[in-house]
């Protein structure tokens, strides 16, 4: 009459650890999913992937040209100006604003009871932003191949590309641990190994960019 039944064991397989491929699975469809959802937003878009070009040639070839004629390495400095731009906007608004937006409305404890990994939200608001920069990078270079008489070589144009993209969004990553940086500090950690997180941080970004 008093008897308790003891529950039956779940099956060892309820436990079983996800393979490779659904683990690479479930980030790619975090990122697809996440760019599309960023590309589907007009206020984002549009002032972010149209607007560089034009941007850049109004002020930069058009009411630079006297300068450019008389000065041919200025068309050099306007364009790296602008590609600064250009990047920098999904960096900051793609990125920074929209995950500080998310973290104020709750989004991020949502995310967190959801059964998907750990770091996808992350990289997937990281990988977003540096194809986003991509994408505004090569047609501001293509607008100034055509129109800015730029004297840049192509393995310069590539290392300046690589380099912004990649240095917008460790800038981006080290504002939004700031936090984190002030509980380091307060436990002890010495400022070289922050420094040290941050360089292999981005040694690890710009090699995966280049693969």
């Amino acid at each position: 009459m008093n008897a308790v039944l003891a529950p039956s064991p779940l099956p060892s397989t309820a436990f079983a650890p996800m393979s490779a491929g659904r683990i690479l699975r479930a980030y790619v469809n975090e990122v697809k999913y996440e760019s599309l959802r960023m590309l589907r937003a007009p206020g984002f878009s549009i002032p972010f992937l149209l607007m560089p070009v034009p941007v850049y040639l109004f002020f930069g070839v058009v009411l630079a040209a006297p300068a450019v004629a008389t000065n041919p390495a200025v068309a050099n400095y306007l364009f790296s100006g602008f590609s600064v731009f250009a990047v920098m906007g999904p960096a900051l608004f793609g990125v920074g604003c929209a995950l500080a937006v998310e973290r104020d409305a709750g989004f991020l404890k949502l995310k967190r009871a959801l059964p998907a990994r750990g770091g996808a939200y992350l990289i997937a608001k990281m990988v977003m932003g540096m194809v986003f920069a991509a994408a505004a990078m090569i047609s501001l270079v293509a607008a100034a191949l055509v129109a800015g008489k730029i004297s840049l070589t192509a393995p310069q144009l590539a290392i300046m590309a690589v380099g912004m993209i990649v240095g917008s969004m460790i800038y981006m990553s080290a504002l939004e641990r700031t936090r984190d940086f002030a509980v380091f500090k307060a436990v002890g950690v010495p400022t070289r190994s922050i420094l040290a997180g941050l360089a292999m941080q981005a040694v690890i970004v710009a090699v995966l960019s280049a693969l």
